[in-house]
């Protein structure tokens, strides 16, 4: 069972990397749960778990399972009968890095918040940096781009977007992102300028795989010409490049955290909800979280309509009877959502033809 005093510490933790999170549920119950950073165990249920066991698997097994899940970056489920292991991956929201602030720029900043990113705008002049705050970006560097690009810690959770107003800035941009760590680099442009810049690049020894990964011209094939339509056809490349990666722009575990270390929020009682496993077409995939709150509230979604209704109902149900008898008799549950569509009339239905697995989790205000 989670507890605040965990959430405490991912909180910390996902500041400065990603946190790693194994649960084992057998037989529809929850037997193991192990969070930890890559140097340090931040939690583990029960106290005396053997690491080297997961679900019955060999040493050698585990092993092979654990190198596999440290390249993956969205929640992957294993089943096998009715036993499940759900391997997790939390972090910080992608971080967005726009090099330039002209029309085109500033609506992608705010669509790109609309979506999850946070936002570091560099530009070199103090009205269009001005312009950049205004429009919501979380961080605005004014200065020249090289020396604001080396302010920029990236990781492997950072995309850059070069979209300046001239072809030397590019270059200079493109400088400085190069040998950083990214996870995306794009750049705004005709095809003539792209052609320019690369074989500029090139000239100045940058690798071959460096500038095939480049995408350039930036932008999905919408037929787009005003800066918002082009906005939009931009966030929707690093949205389709990011999920074909497995890269989620949000996991939503920010907002969670958050919430599960507000002390009235633990004085209310809190169900963690997560989805465990999938069959077939739903809403939202494997991993994703919802926090239930006493006090009536939720933080996120695991999909929404009658079926994320019926999973709230039951937290609630917990909740309650933590309150009444001060300890919930069952703190973690398997709830079965059936998404397909029922007998008869369902023309006012949310079905979406798959079934998912929702773990309850009561989380200790501890």
């Amino acid at each position: 069972m989670y507890n605040v005093s965990l959430f405490q510490k991912i909180a910390e933790s996902i500041a400065d990397g990603r946190v790693w999170a194994a649960t084992c549920i057998r037989d529809r119950q929850e037997i193991w749960k192990i969070v930890f950073t890559g140097d340090e165990i931040l939690y583990r249920e029960p106290e005396d778990l053997d690491v080297d066991q997961v679900c019955g698997l060999s040493a050698g097994e585990y092993a092979s399972l654990l190198d596999l899940w440290r390249t993956q970056f969205n929640a992957q489920a294993i089943k096998d009968g009715e036993d499940t292991i759900l391997l997790e991956s939390f972090g910080q929201r992608k971080q967005l890095v726009i090099c330039g602030a002209g029309h085109v720029a500033l609506n992608v900043i705010k669509i790109a918040k609309i979506v999850g990113f946070h936002v570091t705008s560099l530009e070199d002049r103090p009205l269009f940096s001005n312009m950049a705050k205004q429009a919501g970006a979380d961080r605005v560097i004014c200065d020249s781009f090289d020396n604001g690009l080396a302010q920029i810690e990236s990781n492997e959770d950072t995309c850059f977007i070069v979209m300046t107003r001239g072809h030397r800035y590019d270059e200079i941009c493109l400088r400085s992102i190069f040998p950083k760590e990214y996870a995306y680099i794009g750049m705004m442009g005709s095809r003539g300028r792209t052609v320019n810049v690369k074989r500029d690049m090139r000239k100045e020894g940058v690798a071959e795989e460096k500038l095939d990964a480049l995408h350039a011209p930036i932008g999905l094939e919408l037929g787009a010409e005003t800066p918002a339509e082009i906005a939009v056809s931009v966030v929707g490349e690093l949205i389709q490049y990011l999920r074909g990666k497995n890269r989620a722009i949000d996991d939503g575990i920010e907002s969670v955290v958050k919430a599960a270390v507000e002390p009235e929020n633990a004085e209310a009682g809190m169900v963690m909800a997560t989805i465990t496993s999938k069959l077939g077409q739903t809403p939202r995939t494997v991993g994703t979280k919802m926090l239930v709150l006493g006090n009536g509230q939720m933080v996120g979604t695991i999909g929404g309509g009658c079926a994320e209704a019926e999973v709230i109902t039951q937290a609630r149900a917990m909740i309650a009877q933590a309150r009444t008898d001060g300890v919930c008799e069952v703190p973690s549950r398997i709830v079965d959502v059936d998404l397909t569509p029922a007998q008869g009339n369902d023309e006012d239905s949310m079905h979406c033809g798959g079934i998912q697995e929702i773990l309850l989790e009561m989380i200790d205000p501890s």
